[in-house]
């Protein structure tokens, strides 16, 4: 896990579960954050709010049972999700030669 100054500035993106969850995730702790990061970028596009900023703490990319990711949106993510008419989102978070993608698909309601 990364140390000091980088330890506080991680705690201002990611929340102490997905911490957690990228400390356990085989010895990848930067690449599982990368990932992470990518994927709240990903979920928050699909909001469609050209004037808010990114809510970090509130979009939490965490594991579902079966270990693909799932996004868990909560307060100021919350509120934008039900503003746009999302109802279903999908998530997915892909590493490849130091670089991580992520991809997030959202259903609107009618």
């Amino acid at each position: 896990m990364v140390r000091g100054s980088g330890e506080r500035f991680l705690a201002t993106l990611l929340t102490p579960a997905e911490l957690r969850d990228c400390a356990t995730d085989h010895g990848t702790f930067l690449p599982a954050v990368a990932g992470r990061l990518a994927a709240k970028e990903a979920v928050f596009k699909t909001f469609h709010t050209p004037l808010s900023s990114l809510p970090w703490l509130s979009i939490e990319v965490r594991k579902a049972p079966g270990g693909w990711p799932e996004a868990v949106l909560h307060g100021a993510a919350r509120r934008l999700a039900d503003a746009a008419g999302l109802t279903d989102l999908s998530l997915s978070i892909s590493h490849d030669g130091g670089f991580a993608f992520a991809v997030a698909v959202a259903t609107v309601r009618r």
